[in-house]
């Protein structure tokens, strides 16, 4: 979230058009200056529950197989898009290569590295880039969330990295740059 845009958000925020409605969309409202979120109406929407998913996946994709369904429901914890996305078998085999690779760690396997990254690489692998950085974050997150009990000196490490991550992802988006993990 960049400040400037924030407080430039803030003072269109402050004086509107007439008859205009702003929605703004977050999935972290707490990121949101607190100025904003005070002149907001929070609308939180849940995730799909199990036959709301199955109708809209089922209406895009009605010859999908039903265990697949399954399995990318499972994996999309509520999002269409994703459980979608799972459904090609491909993207799907991007997650298990990422987390094959992180569960590695600390030994890096160079050479599953650089299939990895020609696997999500270019602008006609969005999906695939998509589903790797997903699988990047959450494991990110769980790793951050094991180590909260042991303390902060255990999670300034993986919080700065989070930050690091986060920066070059948005980087990469806004500068139009190569994706390679």
């Amino acid at each position: 979230w960049n400040r400037n845009v924030a407080n430039a958000l803030l003072k269109t925020l402050e004086e509107p058009p007439k008859r205009t409605i702003f929605l703004i969309i977050a999935h972290h409202a707490g990121r949101l200056l607190p100025t904003i979120r005070s002149r907001s109406r929070m609308l939180p929407l849940l995730a799909l529950d199990d036959a709301a998913m199955r109708r809209a996946i089922g209406s895009v994709a009605p010859d999908a197989q039903a265990d697949a369904v399954d399995e990318a429901m499972t994996a999309a914890h509520g999002s269409v898009r994703r459980a979608l996305m799972l459904l090609d078998r491909d993207i799907a085999a991007i997650g298990t290569m990422t987390r094959a690779l992180l569960d590695k760690l600390p030994h890096l396997d160079t050479p599953g590295i650089m299939t990895l990254a020609e696997a999500v690489a270019g602008r006609a692998k969005d999906d695939a880039f998509a589903e790797f950085e997903h699988v990047l974050r959450e494991w990110m997150s769980q790793a951050m969330a094991v180590r909260a009990g042991q303390g902060a000196g255990a999670v300034v490490p993986l919080a700065e990295l989070w930050d690091v991550l986060g920066r070059g992802l948005a980087t990469t988006d806004a500068y139009n740059l190569d994706r390679k993990p």
